[in-house]
């Protein structure tokens, strides 16, 4: 049979478990402690984390804002240049249409005229034909009548030179000129 333990052992064993327990209260105590401050820890920078995100939020709020204010004045200013160009265009659109008009109306003018000088122009080119077919008839009698008095120049010329009244070479040198002159011309 188990030997009775005494009281001294009892205590002895009593205060070895006293000392466990306190020990792990401790240990307990410690960790929870720790734990607690971890936690303030966290709750401290979740409590920064949140104001950072409200304050970036604020700028990111300022920001839409005022590319939102932008975007709004850009647009308006955007309608107003269309709506100009647009005005623009209509001008620009109207006015190409009474140039045409004009330039339609101008050129059925210039063909007007330009028929008118055709027919004035042909008709003047007949009487300049006319009066060309007359005036080379007159040169062609002229031409004859000038033959006609040159072969007389020259057998007056000869005659002349037979009879003495002149000096015989510069005569004769007239009348080879002469007779050169009149081969080199173009029969009438």
């Amino acid at each position: 049979m188990e030997k009775a333990m005494t009281i001294d052992e009892r205590l002895e064993a009593l205060t070895m478990n006293l000392e466990l327990t306190a020990r792990s209260l401790e240990s307990y105590r410690e960790r929870t402690e720790e734990d607690r401050q971890r936690t303030e820890a966290d709750r401290q920078q979740a409590a920064a984390n949140r104001e950072q995100v409200a304050v970036e939020m604020a700028d990111l709020r300022g920001v839409v804002r005022s590319l939102a204010e932008s975007l709004s004045q850009d647009t308006r200013e955007l309608r107003d240049d269309i709506g100009s160009l647009a005005n623009t265009v209509g001008r620009v659109i109207e006015a190409e249409e009474e140039f045409n008009r004009q330039f339609r109306a101008e050129l059925m003018r210039l063909g007007t005229i330009q028929t008118e000088m055709g027919r004035e122009f042909r008709a003047e080119m007949k009487t300049l034909g006319e009066v060309q077919t007359e005036m080379s008839r007159e040169f062609r009698e002229e031409m004859k009548a000038l033959a006609r008095s040159e072969a007389e120049t020259n057998v007056q010329l000869r005659m002349e030179l037979k009879s003495g009244q002149a000096s015989t070479q510069f005569l004769a040198e007239i009348v080879t000129r002469h007779e050169q002159w009149i081969a080199s011309r173009p029969a009438a």
